[in-house]
């Protein structure tokens, strides 16, 4: 009898395994974890440059040229939609904080281009934990605002929402078969629905290492900046985004070849 119910036994633990660890990898199914907001608000017109997936220091060195963008389109500010570090780690001081962004700055060639950089933190296995869901720090004339979760960039008629997109899917490996099983961004319009966004609002994200950018849908991955991983290569990708007279007037995908940028869509 025993040995007929090992097997039962054993396929019981690993179903119940393997329900565990969905429900762990997709938080927005029983919503055990949900992000917090940062809403910035905007006023006039701007260009921001928005990034995703560096990985220092486990980065391709092209991630110089980030900076030669946003001179390029005189960014106001870069934004850095989650994974800018790639070892997860505990902050505990500011001073901590300002070392690490004064090398992340100097890596990303971003001195004299731009003085303002939000980074949106991972939550899951890189970047780190922050002591508050948001914070401020100066880097030598440079203000770098921290947010954990989801920064919403307001103005008066339009709404953009910048995530990693770890609350769509936790393992970033997961995340990336997933769209590349299901395709045509699939996670990224999942999380308009999840995030319940309006019909004129944008979503911009990471994390599957996968750019591409759907003018229907109203969503964007940047890709990544991280050294080839199973035979994933980096996109050198870069989303642009433009606001003029309180709403969006253009959000557009670049990909830099050959040291040169380009608009691809």
């Amino acid at each position: 009898m025993k040995l007929h119910l090992l097997p039962v036994a054993t396929l019981i633990a690993i179903a119940v395994a393997a329900i565990t660890y969905s429900l762990w990898c997709f938080p927005w199914v029983t919503r055990y974890w949900f992000p917090s907001t940062f809403i910035l608000k905007l006023s006039g017109s701007g260009t921001y440059v928005v990034v995703s997936d560096v990985h220092l220091w486990y980065s391709v060195p092209e991630i110089k040229y980030i900076g030669d963008l946003c001179r390029k389109v005189n960014a106001t500010a870069l934004i850095v939609a989650g994974d800018l570090f790639e070892e997860r780690r505990r902050v505990t001081t500011p001073q901590e904080l300002v070392d690490m962004y004064e090398r992340a700055l100097t890596a990303l060639n971003l001195w004299n281009s731009i003085n303002f950089v939000v980074h949106v933190l991972s939550m899951s296995s890189h970047d780190y934990d922050l002591w508050n869901s948001s914070t401020v720090v100066k880097v030598r004339g440079v203000n770098i605002l921290i947010v954990e979760g989801i920064l919403v960039l307001e103005v008066d008629r339009s709404r953009v929402y910048v995530l990693h997109g770890d609350y769509l899917c936790r393992n970033g490996f997961v995340a990336h078969v997933i769209n590349r099983v299901f395709g045509d961004l699939f996670l990224e319009k999942l999380g308009r629905s999840v995030l319940k966004l309006g019909r004129g609002d944008w979503l911009i994200m990471g994390h599957t290492h996968i750019s591409g950018i759907d003018y229907g849908s109203k969503v964007v991955n940047c890709g990544s900046w991280m050294r080839k991983v199973l035979r994933v290569n980096p996109s050198l990708t870069a989303c642009v985004l433009r606001f003029e007279l309180g709403r969006v007037v253009d959000v557009s995908l670049y990909k830099l070849v050959d040291g040169r940028w380009s608009k691809v869509h």
